[in-house]
């Protein structure tokens, strides 16, 4: 029987009150936003022999969608890049897999395999605070213009849905295999992002 974003909402109502928490406390202060949403960890720990499953930090829920949300501390650069490349391509690496059973553990796990009738989204947020590289990146990229660098925003969101994830977006039917839509934003974008968000 298909799921609706309605039923959901009533189940983690009734099942997962004691798990919200404020974005602040979620993402451990890497954005300041007192709206809550559910704790991800704490629900897949709270079933048995879970412990093992990667799961994203947070989730929330709208009239029509569920997002998922990742904060990921350690990508804000310094004058060192070098340095820097194999911590960052390990934390691309751990939002990548957080996204694909995050999704898994929803499904099969708390909504128990049945269809999902909503649509749902992935949003990782990365610090970037105060990154004037990244910031130019972004211009060239959206001017058209190939730069030699590209911002942490810029390769994260094109590793997600061009590399990573692109075999989970494919089509079938008409409707997507995972996710509608995948989100990168930096931790001062965040607000506004979520603002969006209905």
């Amino acid at each position: 029987m298909p799921m609706t974003i309605q039923d959901l909402k009533i189940f983690f109502e009734n099942q997962f009150k004691a798990y919200l928490k404020t974005f602040s406390d979620l993402s451990d202060g890497l954005v300041a936003d007192n709206r809550k949403a559910y704790c991800f960890d704490d629900i897949k720990n709270h079933y048995p022999n879970k412990a093992l499953i990667a799961s994203a930090d947070a989730m929330m829920m709208t009239r029509d969608r569920v997002y998922l949300i990742e904060f990921k501390s350690g990508f804000h650069r310094n004058e060192d890049l070098e340095n820097n490349k194999s911590k960052i391509e390990s934390q691309r690496r751990s939002i990548r897999l957080k996204a694909c059973e995050s999704y898994i553990f929803l499904e099969k796990v708390i909504c128990d395999g049945n269809k999902l009738n909503f649509k749902k989204t992935y949003m990782a947020v990365i610090d970037a605070k105060d990154d004037y590289k990244g910031t130019l990146s972004e211009f060239y990229i959206n001017h058209g213009i190939e730069g030699s660098a590209y911002s942490e925003k810029a390769k994260l969101l094109k590793d997600m849905t061009e590399k990573s994830l692109i075999h989970y977006r494919k089509m079938i039917g008409g409707k997507w295999i995972m996710y509608d839509e995948i989100i990168v934003v930096y931790d001062y974008e965040f607000v506004e992002a979520i603002g969006e968000c209905k």
